[in-house]
């Protein structure tokens, strides 16, 4: 993680898909922003003085690139022991299931951890054009 910053003005990507509403300048870097609400199919929510974009470094079809993803809000960065994940339940979960890693609790909290190499990794293109 490259760390954890105020929201920054986005410059938008002509026919981009909705989740990836465009880029911005992280100390002279171009990084593209993930909204991963509308990556697992929730509403997208408007920004409060609680949202926070997480610059992460995360690998893509075996290149590691930069990114920043909108958070709602963000209260602390944890790491969990491989050996605390529980798989993710058949039933119940609503989000888009190649995109879940497992489950880990905390205290009283449920956590559910997302997969790095299909949430972040971009959908195959349908435009011929760009085939």
């Amino acid at each position: 993680m490259h760390g954890i910053i105020d929201p920054l003005p986005t410059t938008l990507v002509p026919r981009a898909p909705a989740y990836v509403p465009g880029l911005i300048n992280v100390r002279g870097s171009v990084v593209p922003v993930l909204d991963l609400r509308q990556r697992l199919g929730m509403p997208p929510a408007e920004p409060t003085e609680h949202s926070r974009m997480v610059v992460l470094d995360v690998e893509i079809a075996e290149a590691v690139t930069k990114l920043a993803v909108i958070a709602d809000s963000v209260e602390q960065v944890l790491e969990i022991e491989t050996a605390a994940i529980e798989p993710v339940p058949e039933i119940g979960i609503r989000f888009p299931v190649r995109f879940l890693a497992g489950l880990a609790r905390r205290g009283g909290d449920l956590l559910i951890l997302l997969r790095t190499e299909t949430v972040f990794a971009p959908e195959p293109c349908s435009d011929a054009r760009h085939a």
